[in-house]
């Protein structure tokens, strides 16, 4: 694994990942709706190869050889490594395209959703939001597209956003902080960050051997070493999120939050962070706060709508709370977190019929094992009341 890929990837837990209302936008026009039509079919595709569970069609829509293009632009390699590592890079490419598709195509695992395309034309991307089937953990997933020299669309770049990288840009790390000085770029082809990167490689890879020890104020101590501008580079400062968030360092979590998502409003990463990672723990100002840039920057999406609704709700405000949680179960139906959410509200708001109609819904959608509701003391004014017999005469005429 190369080795800001390594360093990344030990930051960030890596769970089994997790469709919501379109914004409303002016109409396109003819050359621009076609245009995004080929793109929502593109994601209906990658979508149902995942599905169908077929590799082969998954593997057809990957475009390895544009995402190698793109991160090694400009780099000023060998030419004569160059040649070789261009002809072996794009099989890598595709082995982990597939490794990907063996994970998302496991529904027994997480499922996944087509949110929407994003971005202006000819630079769009298709965002999925993955979701486990047991617990509470969830990622969007963002795949950048490109018309090949068959005028077909593929995908040629993707991200885990609570991964927080591009795959084009662990590439070019990995080139950029190599031990091989054949493997490395010439240094008087570059400049800024990739001249950063390359002059303190070394500092990069130290980076990296604290994280696998856990040794987290050696890595901190590490990044004051770093210049100020690579510091700030996107893909370490969010590693110094992490490793701040592991030592409880309540001011360098807030600066680097506001260095990474300041002027970036279709930055996602640190914002899910608030949610995959605790990142803010109790301050529910600030967790709440992150839940509205991902709503604005997403556009809207069942995941988010449910967690507003239990943030609402831990916050005592009902009536608030329960018009996230029935878009939530409009938009997706199939999923039984939000009919609970929807019932628990009912509870709290002592509002018996509610609580009736939301388990008849519950039940008319799922097939559940139902035991004495009466047995938990969150139902008990409901079981007595005229509803919960209802409820009770409901049951036994099944």
């Amino acid at each position: 694994m190369p080795v800001l890929a390594t360093l990344v990837f030990a930051l960030a837990s890596r769970p089994c990942h997790a469709a919501g209302q379109e914004p409303a936008r002016p109409p396109a026009a003819p050359a621009e709706s076609d245009e995004l039509a080929e793109n929502e079919q593109l994601g209906v595709q990658l979508l149902n190869a995942l599905r169908a569970k077929d590799a082969k069609l998954f593997a057809g829509l990957f475009d390895p050889d544009a995402l190698v293009e793109r991160a090694v632009a400009g780099l000023g390699l060998d030419s004569s490594f160059q040649k070789g590592w261009r002809r072996g890079a794009p099989a890598g490419l595709r082995v982990t395209w597939a490794a990907s598709f063996s994970q998302l195509s496991d529904e027994s695992k997480c499922s996944l959703a087509f949110v929407r395309v994003r971005g202006a034309p000819n630079a769009r991307s298709l965002l999925f939001r993955q979701r486990a089937r047991q617990g509470e953990r969830f990622d969007y997933l963002e795949f950048w597209t490109r018309k090949g020299a068959d005028g077909r669309l593929y995908v040629v770049d993707w991200v885990s956003h609570v991964d927080g990288q591009r795959r084009s840009d662990l590439l070019r790390l990995d080139l950029l902080t190599s031990t091989s000085e054949l493997k490395r770029p010439d240094p008087e082809h570059l400049a800024g960050l990739d001249r950063l990167y390359l002059d303190h490689a070394e500092l990069v890879r130290r980076l990296t051997a604290s994280v696998k020890k856990s040794a987290w104020q050696e890595t901190l101590d590490a990044f004051e070493q770093l210049p100020k501008d690579l510091r700030h580079e996107p893909s370490l400062q969010l590693a110094e999120l992490r490793l701040a968030a592991w030592l409880g360092d309540v001011q360098r979590i807030r600066t680097c939050y506001e260095g990474l998502t300041a002027g970036r409003p279709e930055y996602l990463t640190a914002d899910l962070w608030a949610f995959t990672h605790d990142l803010w723990g109790k301050d529910e100002a600030r967790v709440l706060a992150s839940l509205r840039r991902l709503q604005a920057a997403i556009g809207g999406d069942s995941q988010l709508d449910y967690i507003e609704s239990n943030l609402l709700l831990g916050r005592g405000e009902l009536e608030a709370a329960n018009a996230p949680a029935l878009r939530a179960r409009a938009s997706e139906p199939d999923w039984l977190d939000p009919y609970w959410m929807i019932v628990s509200i009912a509870l709290q708001r002592h509002d018996a019929e509610a609580v009736l109609q939301g388990l008849l819904e519950i039940d008319a959608h799922f097939t559940l094992e139902w035991t004495d509701l009466g047995a938990q003391e969150v139902y008990k004014e409901f079981v007595a009341s005229p509803q919960g017999a209802k409820w009770r005469q409901h049951l036994a005429s099944k």
